[in-house]
C-alpha cells in the first residue's frame, strides 16, 4: 500500500470507476445507501477541485481508496446556510471537548481490498494529518455495515440528528462521533 496522496480532477476517471464498483457492490449486499443519484459525477468533482484523498495499489497503481475532508463542519453538515452557530450546537450535542474537529464524505475501498486493514490505516493517516481530531461523521441509516464498523471502532452512535442540511437526504443519517481508538 502506498502513503495517503492528494489528488484534483486529473484523477475523475479513475474515481469514477471506483464508485461504479463500489457501488455496484454495496448494493449486492442489499446495501441502498447511494441512491437516487447520489453522489454524482459533479460532486466527486467538486471533492476534487478542493483536493481528496486516495491510497493506491502499489502492484496495480489503480485507486483503492477514496476519502474527502470537507475544510469545515460547516460545508458538510450545514451546507445550505454555513451557520457556525449550528456547528457549535453540534458539538455541544456531542459533548465535545476536542478544539480540532473533522469529517470525510463519500469514503470508499476498493470491494477486493476490504476487510484488509485499508479503511482502518486511510482514517489512521488523515488522522494524524489533521492533529487526532474529533470526527463527526453522517452515516447512512441503510448502511448497517457502515454504522456496525464505526460501532466495533468506539465511536458514539447518536442516532437521528434533526438538525443536517442534507435537503432531501436530512432523515436519513445517523450521527456518529468520537475519536479514532485504534490507532496503528
Amino acid at each position: 500500500m502506498k502513503n495517503l496522496e492528494i489528488v484534483h480532477e486529473e484523477a475523475i476517471n479513475e474515481i469514477m470507476e471506483l464508485f461504479d464498483l463500489v457501488h455496484i457492490y454495496v448494493q449486492s449486499q442489499g446495501n441502498t445507501m447511494w441512491e437516487n443519484g447520489y453522489p454524482n459525477r459533479e460532486i466527486f468533482l467538486d471533492d476534487l477541485k478542493k483536493g481528496a484523498y486516495i491510497l493506491r495499489d502499489e502492484n496495480t497503481n489503480k485507486i483503492i481508496a477514496y476519502g474527502y475532508v470537507p475544510s469545515s463542519i460547516e460545508e458538510e453538515f450545514f451546507y445550505e446556510t454555513y451557520d457556525h452557530n449550528k456547528v457549535l450546537e453540534l458539538l455541544k450535542y456531542v459533548n465535545c471537548t476536542n478544539p480540532n474537529q473533522i469529517t470525510m464524505a463519500r469514503f470508499m475501498v476498493h470491494p477486493d481490498c476490504q476487510r484488509q486493514g485499508i479503511g482502518r490505516y486511510f482514517f489512521n493517516e488523515i488522522d494524524k494529518i489533521y492533529n487526532h481530531p474529533l470526527w463527526l461523521f453522517a452515516v447512512m441509516k441503510l448502511n448497517i455495515p457502515g454504522i456496525r464498523h464505526w460501532e466495533k471502532e468506539g465511536f458514539t452512535n447518536y442516532g437521528d440528528y434533526d438538525k443536517w442540511e442534507f435537503g432531501e437526504w436530512s432523515d436519513t443519517c445517523v450521527l456518529f462521533a468520537g475519536e479514532l481508538k485504534n490507532r496503528l
